[in-house]
């Protein structure tokens, strides 16, 4: 991760609102428009700019500023100029409950009974041995966000056409942020899917889907890491995934 704090570069504190960052950036914007500036200043206000616009765009989004947020915090310690740490939540009952019961501090957002697999430190490694003869497919998301609910609606859609053909997981990266570095996907914007193929070696191929992030192009994607099946929509994902079963089902029963 960049040492570029993004709250220093707007001049408040990791605790300010939304009204807040969008003042200093405003201001920020203004005193540093290369309009405003002299021929011998352009070059460096431009330049200044283009940083103070690159920390807003962040921290404006709520859904990036919370992984921004937990990213800084899981910084090395000096990593980072600055003296305010964004306070950690205190964990709920429920949340303490799931960690010692269940091995993960987030709420399954598929349900105990769905065929997705809530990651945690716990199951992380066994869940990825399972899928060493299939790709395995994470849905990367944040909790109590409604860009990521909506996502999921997408991903869902599209596991109940690749049940059986591939693992599915959801891993909530905020709430499992170390078992995400594990996994390469702690940077990644979300929501996202992260699709993995591996092999008794490990991980062999791997790639990321995040706009548009549709049942349709988690299947296209799919289709790239299983060359047999012709996968280009929903619709065709359903007959390819029959036909892939039909001819694994041959094959077992061959001498």
């Amino acid at each position: 991760m960049s040492n570029f704090d993004y709250y220093s570069e707007l001049g408040v504190l990791p605790t300010a609102n939304a009204d807040e960052i969008r003042k200093a950036y405003r201001a920020l914007a203004m005193q540093h428009h290369p309009d405003k500036q002299s021929a011998a200043e352009v070059d460096r206000a431009t330049a200044k700019l283009a940083a103070v616009n690159r920390a807003y765009t962040v921290l404006k989004d709520a859904d990036q500023r919370r992984v921004y947020d937990m990213q800084r915090q899981a910084a090395p310690t000096g990593e980072f100029p600055f003296e305010h740490r964004a306070a950690s939540r205190s964990p709920s009952v429920a949340g303490v409950l799931r960690r010692v019961v269940l091995g993960r501090r987030a709420r399954a957002r598929f349900g105990c009974l769905s065929a997705v697999t809530e990651l945690s430190f716990r199951n992380g490694l066994w869940v990825l041995r399972k899928a060493a003869a299939r790709p395995l497919l994470i849905f990367l998301h944040l909790d109590k966000s409604s860009r990521c609910d909506k996502a999921a609606d997408s991903f869902r859609e599209a596991a109940a056409l690749l049940e059986g053909v591939v693992a599915l997981a959801a891993l909530d990266v905020e709430a499992e942020y170390r078992l995400a570095k594990k996994f390469g996907a702690a940077e990644q914007e979300l929501p996202s899917v992260l699709l993995l193929k591996t092999d008794r070696a490990g991980v062999s191929q791997r790639r990321i889907i995040s706009h548009p992030l549709t049942a349709d192009s988690i299947a296209a994607g799919v289709a790239e890491l299983l060359p047999p099946l012709a996968v280009c929509t929903v619709e065709s994902l359903a007959q390819a995934t029959r036909q892939h079963a039909r001819h694994a089902a041959a094959l077992a029963m061959r001498p």
